[in-house]
């Protein structure tokens, strides 16, 4: 995520990152890169999963409709309310989906069949 948030950061005078939490594991993130935090992900039951999901999209969407009114928006499908930002907004915007499980999808197939 940090190479990607590297190389489209290179296309705008400003690049935010926007996270509950943030690994950099082998590629620490660059110093043009401001880090704005939200809530992280509580992942102990579904309840307070989706508590943290709605919190962490409230906080983003507050701070793109007011600090980042003109920046162009880098979301992923995690969490998964991240892509119904531009709903609210006017800003650019590219979507990573990562939640993507084609295999799923032909064996819940196969299985019905």
């Amino acid at each position: 995520m940090i190479d990607i948030i590297h190389a489209v950061g290179k296309n705008y005078s400003e690049s935010v990152l926007i996270a509950g939490t943030i690994h950099p594991r082998n590629n620490p993130l660059g110093d043009g890169v401001t880090v704005e935090k939200i809530v992280p992900i509580n992942r102990k039951s579904t309840i307070k999963r989706s508590i943290s999901w709605s919190l962490g999209f409230l906080k983003a969407l507050y701070l793109v409709k007011t600090k980042y009114k003109n920046a162009h928006l880098f979301l992923t499908t995690n969490p998964p309310f991240a892509p119904l930002i531009p709903l609210f907004c006017s800003n650019s915007y590219t979507l990573l989906v990562y939640d993507v499980y084609p295999d799923l999808q032909i064996s819940s197939i196969d299985y019905i069949c």
